[in-house]
């Protein structure tokens, strides 16, 4: 599991990376998509799709699809089975649309990017996504101050009405994590409400009855798992 959501109706929502492993292979374990409903105190898998293997059989068919440009895979020695690299970090669910945040910067820009895909519910249905539901949602180009600041790239995404929160760390080191507030609309203003250093956040979460939102950080060391509160 690398991300979870719930939805306006209480499911919940929860990706694989859909990412290459350290070997170069993508497990299926990797590669899956589910949806959860609540049975009480228990949860129950209520509908699930490979993910990764629908969007990557859309894209060995339609290579000239913006979206399937930008997550070429240009490793001759696995492009022949992953036309695309995928790396989610983070996603949601609004209005039947799954929205997934990837790790790292894309385009010569080197732009965060939130791809959307249509009509989840129904692909968890019949496990199968055509291309007309796919597309970009947002591409994000994020201001800089130094060369090393392209590598700032998205950890995790939180939708709250119109509003949503992008937590960011940087795939070099951990210099540039920051919490960033925007809309869906394009070339909405982002803005920073929030900026850690030497930490890596990992997650983000939001207690309306408080107005608190919760990061949690992860190291990747020794360090136990901590977490940072704060109120808009």
């Amino acid at each position: 599991m690398e991300s979870i959501t719930e939805s306006s109706d209480r499911s919940l929502y929860i990706s694989s990376s859909l990412s290459l492993s350290k070997k170069k292979k993508i497990s299926e374990s990797r590669k899956q998509f589910i949806r959860m409903k609540r049975d009480g105190l228990k949860f129950k898998v209520d509908g699930e799709i490979n993910l990764y293997n629908e969007l990557n059989s859309i894209a060995g068919k339609n290579k000239l699809l913006d979206w399937v440009r930008l997550l070429k895979n240009k490793s001759s020695k696995t492009s022949f089975k992953h036309s695309i690299l995928l790396d989610v970090e983070g996603i949601f669910v609004q209005d039947n649309i799954l929205y997934l945040g990837l790790r790292k910067p894309l385009g010569k820009d080197k732009e965060i990017l939130i791809l959307m895909v249509k009509d989840i519910n129904l692909s968890l249905e019949s496990k199968k996504i055509v291309k007309e539901q796919v597309s970009i949602a947002r591409m994000i180009t994020l201001s800089i101050k130094t060369v090393n600041d392209r590598n700032e790239g998205i950890s995790d995404l939180l939708m709250i009405g119109e509003d949503l929160y992008i937590v960011t760390a940087s795939n070099k080191g951990m210099d540039r994590e920051r919490v960033l507030k925007t809309k869906m609309l394009d070339r909405f203003p982002v803005d920073e409400i929030a900026r850690f250093n030497e930490h890596r956040p990992e997650g983000i979460s939001y207690n309306p009855k408080d107005n608190l939102f919760r990061v949690l950080f992860d190291n990747h060391n020794d360090r136990d798992l901590f977490f940072s509160e704060f109120r808009l």
